[in-house]
């Protein structure tokens, strides 16, 4: 299961663990959201947050 994630965060980078965790769900592979959350972040697939603009008074 673990290759299969890695292969679908590669394949759509701006999916989350949640929309990952429902492929997979879709694809029969039955594992939990916190269980699927801790793999992905041990195999390093976290999105970075985008950088906040800053605010600019006139």
């Amino acid at each position: 299961m673990a290759k299969r994630l890695r292969e679908l965060a590669l394949e759509k980078p701006v999916y989350g663990y949640r929309r990952l965790w429902a492929l997979l769900k879709r694809e029969g592979f039955k594992v939990g959201l916190k269980r699927l959350y801790t793999l992905y972040r041990k195999l390093g697939l976290g999105l970075s947050s985008r950088k906040r603009r800053g605010y600019r008074k006139t």
